[in-house]
């Protein structure tokens, strides 16, 4: 789908808008096939830090990113967590640098199962939010435990107060069939929000799910694998938002980024009527957001064919 894309582009003969989008991971595999194409640049919290993927998964999230946006070219990878892990103030560090950088939408799949809004990397990552940035996170992989498991800092909240955006996107997982995984962390909350007190009226989540299970995406080595975890779910929000964003031409934060997102909400579906808790307010659409925008007055950059068949080649 990727490759057709891009070459339906070079047929349009117009280059579309470049947001700057995040990775926060383990690295990357500048090489690969799936990712070389989108990405900008690669940095790495370590001081003389390579940026290069030693795990696999930061290949892979980058490589779904551009599966739903095969035109992005702008893609910078931070790698935060080496062999696999990463302490706090690593996240903090990759957190400010890609905010520093001018990053608007990122994708973080990664994440722990404490559920704290007051945690520093949950702080933080509302203070990016209320910057304007879209900080899309993983649920949590927590989900064998029951109600209320969703992780941190997935579970930060901003709602821009004027737009009414949801800024801090908690993704949680389902199987091809739509279907919620039993892995994924369930709402409505997390082992902190849970006990009430001052998080009485804490918002709920997840916020919203995509496929997560046995997808198939980049692997070192110039391979493919599939995976399962929120982790996958993850960057194809983050993709969604940022097509759309170049389809209208977005590539700064403010009121048309946060109308992107708030169109992106209006239109999720949720064909099994599965609870708010297992699947926050259903699965993205990206071609059904397009047309909302539209209808909104929205004027798409590429002509209206290309933007509808490229949302239609890239899974929307």
């Amino acid at each position: 789908r990727t490759w057709m894309a891009r070459a339906l582009l070079k047929l349009a003969g117009d280059a579309p808008a470049q947001p700057k989008v995040a990775v926060i991971d383990t690295g990357v595999g500048i090489y690969h096939p799936l990712v070389k194409p989108g990405l900008a640049g690669h940095k790495d919290v370590q001081p003389g830090g390579d940026g290069i993927d030693d795990n696999g998964h930061g290949t892979w999230v980058t490589s779904m990113v551009l599966n739903f946006a095969p035109w992005l070219k702008s893609i910078i990878h931070y790698k935060a967590f080496k062999n696999g892990g990463a302490t706090t103030d690593d996240v903090l560090k990759a957190l400010t640098m890609a905010a520093n950088d001018g990053n608007i939408i990122m994708s973080n799949s990664w994440g722990d199962d404490g559920g704290d809004p007051d945690g520093p990397d949950s702080q933080l990552v509302a203070k990016l939010a209320a910057e304007g940035r879209i900080m899309v996170f993983a649920a949590g992989n927590n989900g064998y435990s029951g109600a209320d498991t969703v992780g941190s800092p997935a579970i930060a909240s901003y709602k821009d107060a004027r737009t009414g955006a949801i800024r801090v996107i908690a993704v949680a997982a389902t199987d091809a069939n739509k279907k919620v995984t039993s892995f994924s962390s369930k709402g409505l909350g997390s082992e902190v929000t849970k006990k009430g007190g001052k998080w009485e009226n804490y918002p709920h989540k997840p916020d919203l799910a995509e496929q997560g299970d046995n997808t198939e995406g980049a692997w070192p080595g110039g391979r493919t694998r599939s995976i399962s975890g929120t982790s996958m779910s993850t960057p194809k929000l983050a993709g969604t938002i940022a097509l759309l964003a170049q389809m209208f031409g977005v590539t700064e934060v403010g009121e048309k980024l946060d109308r992107i997102v708030l169109a992106v909400f209006a239109t999720l579906s949720n064909e099994r009527k599965q609870g708010e808790a297992a699947i926050g307010q259903g699965f993205s659409v990206a071609k059904a957001a397009y047309d909302a925008l539209v209808a909104q007055g929205f004027s798409p950059v590429a002509p209206g064919w290309v933007a509808k068949l490229a949302l239609r080649i890239a899974g929307g």
